[in-house]
């Protein structure tokens, strides 16, 4: 037997499988990637002493945290690279209060001339949102590519969101089937007299009701031209 399932059920389950549901799980690799300039990059962090996964935008504990960047494209192989992590407070800009912002500083140079990867440590003391901020220079000075990075560490207010909207899609999904069961038809059930008509929706109750209309008129009809006199015999 199928089950229809609610529109509004149907709702909760999508914002249920949204990304930010399936990011709890395991991070999806198209969510590491940003751009530097017309180039890309990965972002992914590890924390080795706590565990064997990788993380990417949501580091779910504080601690000593390795940040690895990977160059998708060789164009970056050939240019000077500097790195900046900086809390996120709500600025505008990333350069708004550049000094005070800035956690962890990788000074310019050629990282990626060997291999196409940079890594670097910082020990993460404080939850929040974090940005990093990559600069790509080239040595003439003419190129100059910057790309920004978005991620979370430890308990921020942004998981305890994702949280509550996992809750409320729970209770969405709860509220329809509920809804969907109250508003199910009363099997009401009319048997005619001949026995073979059951009436289990208001239609069916109506036909049944002129089926016995018809059967009684068809009744009456019956006796007046029994109880007629003959009028030959008067």
């Amino acid at each position: 037997m199928i089950t229809r399932i609610p529109f509004y059920a149907l709702m909760a389950i999508a914002v249920f499988y949204s990304p930010a549901y399936a990011q709890i799980k395991a991070e999806h690799p198209r969510n590491c990637i940003f751009n530097v300039g017309p180039t890309q990059m990965m972002f992914s962090a590890f924390q080795e002493r706590q565990t064997d996964e990788i993380f990417c935008q949501h580091v779910p504990k504080l601690g000593l945290t390795m940040i690895i960047l990977d160059a998708r494209q060789p164009e970056l192989t050939d240019m000077n690279i500097d790195v900046r992590v900086l809390r996120d407070v709500g600025q505008k800009d990333w350069r708004d209060d550049l000094d005070a912002n800035t956690v962890s500083l990788l000074p310019q140079s050629k990282y990626l001339k060997k291999i196409n990867t940079l890594s670097f440590n910082y020990e993460f003391s404080d939850e929040g949102n974090y940005i990093t901020v990559v600069r790509a220079k080239s040595d003439d000075g003419l190129k100059e590519y910057i790309g920004e990075y978005s991620f979370s560490v430890g308990e921020t207010y942004q998981w305890l969101q994702t949280l509550c909207v996992l809750l409320i899609a729970v209770g969405a999904v709860s509220f329809g089937i509920w809804h969907n069961k109250s508003n199910k038809p009363h099997n009401n059930k009319l048997m005619t007299k001949r026995g073979d008509n059951i009436a289990t929706t208001d239609s069916d109750m109506q036909k049944c009701t002129e089926i016995q209309k018809n059967e009684n008129s068809h009744r009456i009809n019956a006796d007046d031209e029994y109880d007629m006199p003959d009028e030959e015999n008067k």
